[in-house]
């Protein structure tokens, strides 16, 4: 193949290209540096009398080979920087002292839990305090599972806006 070929080849496959070095290093900002890496060792090869299957064979290789380097270099030096914004994060924290109090969201639920009309309140005090499964609670109110499924999950997000909105307070 000669190096026209190869350049066309590439070109009509830099989809499957991109989806390889996307596959093998998942940063979307480094996708374009790693296959003109990739090309650059494809060329470097000289796949030349290799059929569409074998070069196929030899860019999964390619990729690979320079995946890896970059989670090598490019990576670590990534999670040195994450490291460092962890670090500062928490020290930004500290100073602020801006951790949740937990007494107050223990009171602020239960208030809100108490606002809830009487029928929500019966189900969250069977399925949470009584431990009642949903199968349970369905067959005692003849309702579907998934009715009770969808009645628990809507009345935690309307607890959680509750205590959220109290909060803000």
């Amino acid at each position: 193949m000669n190096p026209h070929e190869m350049e066309t080849f590439f070109e009509k496959h830099s989809n499957y290209i991109r989806f390889l070095a996307f596959s093998y290093f998942p940063f979307s900002d480094y996708t374009d540096d790693l296959v003109h890496d990739i090309y650059i060792e494809f060329v470097q090869k000289e796949s030349a009398g290799c059929t569409e299957e074998e070069i196929s064979s030899v860019l999964r290789t390619i990729a690979r080979a320079v995946s890896k380097q970059y989670w090598k270099h490019k990576y670590h030096a990534r999670f040195d920087v994450i490291q460092r914004v962890g670090l500062r994060l928490a020290k930004i924290v500290e100073e602020k002292n801006e951790l949740p109090d937990p007494d107050n969201e223990i009171a602020s639920l239960q208030d809100c839990v108490e606002r809830l009309p009487s029928r929500e309140k019966d189900l969250i005090d069977l399925f949470y305090f009584q431990k009642w499964t949903c199968i349970e609670i369905s067959e005692k109110a003849k309702v579907d599972v998934n009715v009770v499924y969808q009645r628990i999950s809507r009345i935690r997000r309307k607890l959680a806006e509750c205590v959220r909105r109290k909060a803000e307070i």
